[in-house]
C-alpha cells in the first residue's frame, strides 16, 4: 500500500516537472509581450512630441482627428532591435524602431481622411513630415515578472523563437558591427563625392587624398551608433551618428589642410558646398553579414563575410526621370481609415509590380536583382516608403480608393545607397 502511494506521488511529481518548462516559456513570452507593449507606448509618446507646425504637435493632431488607434496600429509594426534583453530573472527589455517615412505616411493618410479636423492643410503637413525622411524613431520598453522567469539553457530566446545569434561569439559580433560601421562611412561619403568644390574639383577628388579619405573614414567610425540591429538573416545593420552639418565641418577642416586638390577660396563658395552636403548626404547606414563557415573565425565559429551585391549600371537608367502611379480600392473593415490603409497597401503592390519590371541592362531587371541581392530588396522597401498619396476617395459603403505615386529618382537613390 505504502509502495503504491509512493509510486503515485512520484508519478505526479514527474508529471509536474514535465510541465514546468512549458509553463516557464509561457511566462517568458508573456513578459516579452508586456515589454513590447511598453515600448510601443514609449514610441507613441516620443512621436506625439514631434511638431507638425508652430502651434501643433503630432499628439494634438491625433487628438483632433481621433486617430490614436490608427497610429498605434502603425507603430505596432515597428521593428524589434536585436533580441529581448533580460536584465535579471525578472526583468525584460525590448527596443523597437520605426522609420520616419512610415510614420509620415500614416500622418498624411490620417490628414487626408480627416480634412475638417486636421487643422493644417495637407501641403503643410506633408512639408513637416518630409523632414523625417532621413531619421527613425526608437524606444525601449520594460516589463517585470513577480516570479522568476526560467529561460531555456543553451538556447537563448526572443519570445518563443530561437535567437539565431545565440551561438555567435562576442568577437564575431564585434567584427560584424565594425565592418558595418566601415560600410556606413563608405556609403555616406560616396553620396557626397559628386559635389563640386570648384570648376575643376569635387568632394570625391579631395577624399581621394589619403589623409582626407582616411581621416573622414576614421571620424565616421568614431561616431556613436544611433542604432545597431542584428537581424534574423545574420546581418549586422548599423546607423552611425554624425549629421550632414557635422560631417561637412569635419571634411572642410581636413580639405583645407591638404594642398593637392583645389578647394573653395571664400566663405560664400563653402556655404554652397555645405548646402549640397545637407541635401545630398545619405544617412550613414552600413551592413555586414556573419556566416558560419571556414575562414578567419571567432570563438563561436562565425566569420564576417562581404554582402553579395548586384553591380548596378554606372549610368542612371532612363526611367530615373519618370514617375509611376497606381490606384487601388479597399473594402470597409471597421472604419474609413482602415479601408484607406488597405487601399494604399493594394496600390503599393501594383507599384511593386511596375518596379520589378524596370530594366537595369544586360537582361537584368530590378525584380530579378532583388531575388539575388537582399540589399536591393530592402532598398525597394525603403523606396516604397517614399510613395505619396495623390488622391483618396471615401465611398458611402465605407470602402475607399487611393491613388499613390513614386518618383523613380527616389528608388534609384535607395538602390545606390544600399
Amino acid at each position: 500500500m505504502i509502495r503504491t502511494v509512493f509510486m503515485a506521488l512520484l508519478a505526479a511529481f514527474a508529471f509536474m516537472a514535465a510541465l514546468a518548462p512549458a509553463r516557464a516559456f509561457a511566462g517568458e513570452d508573456a513578459v516579452v509581450r508586456a515589454a513590447t507593449a511598453d515600448a510601443v507606448s514609449a514610441l507613441t509618446e516620443e512621436i506625439y512630441r514631434m511638431p507638425l507646425g508652430r502651434t501643433l504637435s503630432v499628439g494634438e493632431f491625433v487628438q483632433r482627428t481621433n486617430s490614436r488607434d490608427e497610429l498605434i496600429k502603425v507603430l505596432q509594426r515597428a521593428q524589434q532591435i536585436g533580441g529581448a534583453r533580460w536584465i535579471d530573472d525578472h526583468t525584460c527589455q525590448v527596443e523597437l524602431q520605426i522609420s520616419g517615412p512610415v510614420v509620415g505616411a500614416a500622418i498624411r493618410r490620417i490628414a487626408a481622411a480627416n480634412p475638417r479636423h486636421a487643422v493644417l492643410p495637407p501641403g503643410e503637413i506633408a512639408r513637416a513630415v518630409k523632414e523625417w525622411e532621413d531619421r527613425s524613431f526608437s524606444a525601449t520598453g520594460a516589463a517585470t515578472s513577480k516570479l522568476p522567469v526560467m529561460k531555456a539553457r543553451g538556447n537563448p530566446r526572443i519570445g518563443l523563437q530561437r535567437d539565431p545569434w545565440w551561438n555567435v561569439s562576442q568577437a564575431a559580433r564585434d567584427q560584424a558591427v565594425a565592418a558595418a560601421k566601415a560600410d556606413a562611412a563608405r556609403r555616406s561619403l560616396s553620396s557626397v563625392s559628386p559635389i563640386a568644390l570648384t570648376e575643376k574639383s569635387t568632394v570625391g577628388d579631395v577624399l581621394a587624398v589619403k589623409d582626407v579619405g582616411d581621416g573622414m573614414q576614421a571620424w565616421f567610425i568614431a561616431q556613436p551608433a544611433a542604432s545597431v540591429e542584428l537581424t534574423d538573416d545574420m546581418e549586422a545593420v548599423v546607423e552611425l551618428g554624425g549629421s550632414p552639418t557635422e560631417t561637412f565641418q569635419e571634411f572642410r577642416g581636413l580639405a583645407r589642410k591638404q594642398k593637392e586638390v583645389a578647394v573653395p577660396s571664400d566663405e560664400g563658395a563653402w556655404d554652397k558646398v555645405q548646402d549640397e552636403f545637407e541635401h545630398r548626404m545619405s544617412t550613414p547606414i552600413g551592413r555586414a553579414v556573419v556566416a558560419v563557415g571556414n575562414g578567419e573565425k571567432g570563438a563561436g565559429g562565425a566569420a564576417v563575410t562581404p554582402k553579395q551585391q548586384i553591380v548596378l549600371p554606372a549610368r542612371a537608367p532612363r526611367w530615373v526621370a519618370k514617375r509611376i502611379e497606381a490606384t487601388a480600392g479597399g473594402e470597409a473593415r471597421g472604419s474609413k481609415l482602415q479601408a484607406a490603409r488597405v487601399a494604399e497597401l493594394n496600390a503599393e503592390k501594383k507599384l511593386r509590380v511596375q518596379i520589378d519590371d524596370l530594366d537595369l541592362g544586360e537582361g537584368m531587371s530590378v525584380g530579378k536583382a532583388a531575388k539575388q541581392d537582399a540589399a536591393i530588396e530592402q532598398a525597394i522597401g525603403r523606396a516604397l516608403a517614399h510613395s505619396r498619396i495623390g488622391r483618396a476617395e471615401y465611398h458611402a459603403d465605407g470602402s475607399a480608393e487611393v491613388a499613390i505615386y513614386l518618383d523613380l529618382a527616389d528608388l534609384w537613390q535607395e538602390l545606390q545607397q544600399r
